[in-house]
């Protein structure tokens, strides 16, 4: 299953979303496109249990929501780090 969804920031959806799947041993995927300013991240389920995805869904919309209200683009690096160019492939 894929979704598009508008998010504030496309990095943090990178970060929390190899965080994630590093956690709870996923593959999900995410993909990221600008147009006139705003960002659409298209999320790759694949395979992942609707109850993980599910909980995926809540947390990057919940993580999305605070960083829109701080005026943030990036989560904590040291627990949220950005997948190398190896691991996004």
């Amino acid at each position: 299953m894929k979704v598009t969804e508008i998010m504030f920031s496309g990095l943090a959806a990178k970060q929390y979303t190899y965080f994630f799947n590093k956690e709870n041993n996923t593959t999900i995927k995410i993909s990221t496109e600008s147009k006139e300013g705003i960002t659409f991240v298209t999320i790759d389920f694949s395979d992942t249990h609707i109850d993980l995805a599910l909980s995926f869904m809540y947390k990057i919309g919940e993580i999305q929501e605070g960083l829109r209200i701080d005026r943030e683009l990036l989560l904590p690096i040291g627990k949220y780090p950005l997948p190398s160019k190896e691991e996004e492939n």
